[in-house]
C-alpha cells in the first residue's frame, strides 16, 4: 500500500506540472489575442510610429495564386513522404506526398493559406504540396509584409456559412494599411509570441510523453519506489 501511495504521488506531481503548462499556454494565447486586437487596428501604436493608416480593399493587398497544378486528392495523402501536404484544415501539415511535380515553391517571405470552407488561416514558410479542395494561397502586393497580413486575416471575423465558400466574403472586406516599416514591426512582436507558444507546446508534448513512459515503468514494477 505504501508503494501504491508513493507511485500515485509521483504521478500526481506530473499531472500538476502538465496542468500548469497548459494554463500558461492558455494565458499566452489570451495575451496574443488581446495584443492582436489592439495592434492590428491601430488602437495601440508601437513606439516611434505616428503616420496615419489607410483603409484599403482586399485586392489592393492580396494576390490569390493559382493552385491547380500543385493539388492532390485526399486519397493520395501519405503518412510519410518527401514533401509535406498543406490543406485547409486546422493542422499545419496534414499528410505527405512523394509527387515532386506537385511541389509549390514558397517565396522567402512565406505565404498565407486560407481555407475556403473552413476559414482556417495559416502562415507557411516551407515548400509543400497543396491538399484537396478549398485551399487558397495568398501573397501580398507592393512589398506589403506577408506576415503582417497573415495576422490581419487571423484577426478578421469571417461569418461561418457552413460548408459554403468564404473567400468571396473575404474579398469584400477592407484592411488597414500601415507604413511598411510599421507592418514589419507589428508582425515581429506577434511572431515572438508565436515562437514562445510553439516552444511551450513542444514542452507540453514532451512532458506528456515522459509521464506516459514513467507510468509504464512504475505501474509494471520495472522501476520500484
Amino acid at each position: 500500500v505504501e508503494e501504491q501511495k508513493k507511485i500515485a504521488e509521483i504521478l500526481f506531481t506530473w499531472d500538476k506540472a502538465i496542468e500548469l503548462k497548459e494554463k500558461l499556454i492558455e494565458q499566452k494565447k489570451e495575451l496574443k489575442k488581446g495584443l492582436m486586437q489592439k495592434l492590428l487596428t491601430g488602437e495601440v501604436r508601437l513606439p516611434g510610429f505616428r503616420e496615419k493608416w489607410d483603409l484599403v480593399h482586399f485586392n489592393d493587398i492580396y494576390i490569390n495564386l493559382p493552385v491547380k497544378n500543385h493539388q492532390i486528392k485526399t486519397k493520395e495523402y501519405l503518412e510519410s513522404g518527401a514533401f509535406p501536404v498543406v490543406d485547409q484544415g486546422k493542422k499545419k501539415i496534414v499528410a505527405y506526398s512523394n509527387n515532386k511535380e506537385k511541389v509549390f515553391n514558397v517565396p522567402s517571405t512565406g505565404v498565407i493559406i486560407f481555407g475556403d470552407h473552413t476559414r482556417e488561416v495559416k502562415y507557411i514558410d516551407f515548400d509543400f504540396v497543396v491538399g484537396a479542395d478549398g485551399t487558397k494561397i495568398l501573397v501580398t502586393k507592393n512589398g506589403n509584409d506577408v506576415k503582417f497580413y497573415y495576422y490581419h486575416l487571423l484577426n478578421k471575423r469571417i461569418p461561418n456559412n457552413g460548408y459554403s465558400r468564404h473567400f468571396r466574403i473575404l474579398k469584400e472586406m477592407s484592411f488597414y494599411k500601415p507604413p511598411i516599416e510599421e507592418q514589419k514591426a507589428i508582425a515581429n512582436v506577434l511572431s515572438i509570441i508565436d515562437e514562445e507558444l510553439d516552444l511551450l507546446n513542444q514542452e507540453l508534448s514532451l512532458m506528456k510523453e515522459q509521464k506516459k513512459g514513467l507510468m509504464q515503468l512504475l505501474l509494471t514494477g520495472k522501476i520500484r519506489v
